[in-house]
């Protein structure tokens, strides 16, 4: 397949493999591929992938797999190796290259080999003939580079040395008399005016460099100058902030204390008068104490008189007490008495009973003894029946009387803690009465230190409405202190203001003084 630029065209041709394979005229191939030489001893041969030489210049139809290089190859099938190998003939081996590829529809390995005396035998003529002009040419040039060097190269050399010792700012080098008189006229005049460019060049940055380094103190002292002024204009604006705002607190505190002075005056006279009213309070609180001291000594009195009116009864109470445990004595003494006419009537209505029975066993001679027995039996009887109305009678004044005795009792315990109560009463009467009189003394002095009060209240109020009248005026001059202070504040702030502009001006000036500075120190002269 090739390209007909001309017109174009893309001319191919094409066969099946067969049909080339037939057409193709093997020992034509051979030929071709055998004359194909590398340096003296370089060939090409073909080998299938098994080792067996398909076409060489001597062992053709031979197998060469026993070999290591040729098995490398047939395993490789592609690339390039290197291998030693010796002629028959030869002493020692030496170094060859293989470069080979493989051809899969055929199974052929084509391959070129050569050893590297041949590949590398023009370079070695190349470099032989480069060294012998080389060599030829210093033979030639040598006198005129002597001369060269001596008279050009040297001076260059030296000025090149100057020129590095002015870019590292070293001003103090010179070409001396024996290195300009060395070199050539035209290098002679060269060095000579760069000797004097940089004399005078030493000179002018001597006098730079002195000018920078006091620029560079003025502006070290000009700065630390304005810090110093900024500093103290800054604190000033504080303080003046501090007292614009002390002076308008001071005016507002001063009016505040004006506000309460005014206040304290009207509470001033309103104390005055509520201390006179107070007088007046303690006066009448001192006549009713009085008035109750007088009622507590009556009620003192009264209790004295119900405490010994309490112990006449609890006397009475004592002596009902007795006369009761007598009479309860007496019932039962009356009751015994009682108990032995029953017994009397008894024995008497027994003795009837009897004296019936004998008056009926006599028969006609007893009946007038059997009315007699009879009549005694009936009185018996009615004996024994008033004995026990009255033991009936009897028992119940014995109830009565325990009644009584008990209710005596309660009333005894009741007169008892009345008369300890009128004693308690009369006690506490005793401390009341002690404790107003003790009152009326307080009311008397209260009365007293009121109207001391009024008296100190009436010399306040004066008092007050002077200091009233002072701290109005104080606020009147606090007010216009606080307006100038405000003045000299705003002042101060544009002060400030134009210091630290002026400052930041003079610190820049500081940092250009400071790099000149730096940039002159470099010169070395």
């Amino acid at each position: 397949m090739t390209y007909f630029e001309p017109w174009d065209w893309i001319i191919s041709s094409t066969s099946y493999y067969d049909d080339f394979w037939n057409i193709l005229d093997i020992n034509n191939l051979r030929s071709q591929i055998l004359a194909v030489k590398f340096g003296k001893t370089g060939y090409s041969y073909v080998m299938d992938s098994k080792g067996t030489l398909i076409m060489h210049p001597v062992q053709e139809g031979q197998n060469v797999y026993s070999y290591p290089f040729v098995r490398e190859i047939c395993t490789k099938k592609k690339g390039k190796i290197r291998y030693r190998w010796k002629n028959p003939g030869e002493t020692k081996s030496r170094l060859k290259v293989v470069v080979f590829d493989y051809i899969e529809q055929l199974d052929w390995i084509v391959a070129s080999s050569a050893y590297y005396d041949d590949y590398y035998a023009p370079v070695k003529l190349m470099n032989t003939t480069l060294i012998t002009i080389v060599c030829f040419l210093l033979a030639m040039l040598l006198p005129i580079a002597i001369y060269a060097k001596k008279k050009v190269f040297n001076p260059l050399e030296q000025m090149v040395n100057l020129s590095g010792s002015l870019a590292n700012f070293d001003l103090t080098r010179r070409f001396s008399h024996q290195e300009i008189k060395i070199a050539s006229d035209e290098t002679q005049k060269l060095m000579t005016a760069i000797n004097t460019m940089v004399e005078e060049f030493r000179r002018v940055i001597g006098d730079v460099k002195e000018n920078g380094i006091q620029l560079f103190q003025f502006s070290e002292s000009l700065v630390s100058t304005l810090k110093s002024l900024a500093d103290n204009s800054d604190q000033m604006n504080i303080n003046s902030n501090n007292v614009s705002s002390a002076s308008e607190e001071m005016s507002v505190n001063i009016s505040a204390i004006v506000s309460t002075a005014e206040q304290m005056n009207a509470n001033v006279k309103t104390i005055s008068n509520s201390s006179a009213h107070l007088s007046e309070y303690v006066n009448t609180v001192a006549t009713q104490i009085t008035t109750i001291s007088q009622a507590m000594t009556n009620i003192g009195e009264l209790a004295v008189e119900g405490t010994a009116i309490s112990s006449e009864a609890m006397d009475m109470s004592n002596n009902a007490q007795k006369t009761i445990y007598l009479l309860e004595d007496a019932a039962k003494e009356i009751g015994g008495v009682t108990q032995m006419i029953k017994r009397i009537a008894d024995k008497t209505n027994l003795l009837a009973l009897n004296a019936a029975i004998e008056a009926a066993s006599a028969g006609e001679a007893g009946k007038g003894f059997a009315v007699v027995a009879n009549s005694i039996q009936k009185f018996a009887e009615q004996s024994n029946q008033a004995a026990e109305n009255i033991s009936d009678r009897i028992i119940n004044v014995k109830e009565k009387t325990s009644e009584t005795i008990e209710v005596i009792k309660r009333i005894s315990s009741i007169i008892h803690k009345i008369s300890t109560s009128s004693e308690t009463i009369s006690a506490s009467v005793k401390e009341q009465i002690q404790s107003t009189e003790n009152i009326v003394d307080s009311a008397m002095h209260t009365d007293k230190l009121s109207k001391e009060i009024v008296m100190a209240l009436t010399e306040l109020h004066a008092g007050t409405q002077e200091v009233s009248s002072t701290l109005a005026e104080t606020r009147q001059g606090a007010m216009n202190v606080s307006k100038n202070i405000h003045d000299v504040n705003l002042s101060t702030q544009n002060q400030n203001e134009n210091i630290q502009s002026i400052n930041k001006v003079a610190g820049e000036m500081n940092k250009l003084a400071k790099g000149f500075h730096q940039l002159i120190e470099k010169f070395n002269i």
